[in-house]
């Protein structure tokens, strides 16, 4: 005699393995969505920097007027600093009215454009290589552009003169997200920008 057996269900075992999988699954695809979004914050912020420093760059070749006017002296620069009380969140895209190899907000308000960086980024760390600066000047004078990039170890008062011994030859800023991801700009006194 055949008796068939009725198993149309699962057993509690069954079930209770069957969740445990699928909240596994899902614990990890929630902490990849999280690690991608901040890496992707990182890199637009990046992005956004370096796009940033190439207008500095267009604004000093196509003399660009600041306040209304064309300065026969001065260029356009970036200012950078991973100094907490300094504000490490933002750049300054400014015009060194006063040639100062720097940004002057006092007496002359030469600030441009006062942006963040990017959500949950800041600079962690300004290097030329050797030395490690707390603020950091990139600024370019036309009509070559010269280039100079300054960090805070450089001359700031009336003995600062243009020229290669007061310009670092390549500096390297670093942009961290507030979940610990970082990622490197690398500027050379020639100009060019690298993402490293």
């Amino acid at each position: 005699m055949n008796i068939f057996k009725n198993s149309n269900g699962f057993t509690l075992i069954e079930l209770i393995v069957s969740i445990a999988i699928i909240g596994l699954i899902s614990g990890i695809m929630v902490a990849n969505y999280r690690q991608g979004g901040s890496s992707e914050e990182l890199n637009i912020a990046t992005q956004n920097l370096v796009s940033e420093i190439r207008k500095a760059q267009g604004y000093a070749l196509s003399y660009k007027e600041y306040a209304g006017s064309i300065s026969d002296v001065g260029g356009w620069g970036i200012r950078l600093t991973d100094d907490t009380a300094g504000n490490p969140e933002n750049f300054i895209l400014f015009f060194d009215l006063s040639n100062s190899g720097k940004s002057d907000i006092l007496p002359t308000n030469e600030v441009f454009v006062n942006k963040v960086i990017g959500k949950n980024v800041h600079v962690s760390d300004i290097s030329d290589g050797t030395d490690h600066s707390s603020y950091f000047w990139a600024i370019f004078y036309p009509p070559d552009p010269i280039i100079m990039l300054r960090g805070s170890d450089h001359p700031t008062d009336g003995s600062f003169v243009f020229g290669a011994t007061d310009s670092a030859i390549e500096v390297t800023i670093t942009l961290e997200h507030s979940r610990g991801a970082t990622k490197s700009i690398i500027l050379n006194k020639f100009g060019l920008v690298d993402v490293d």
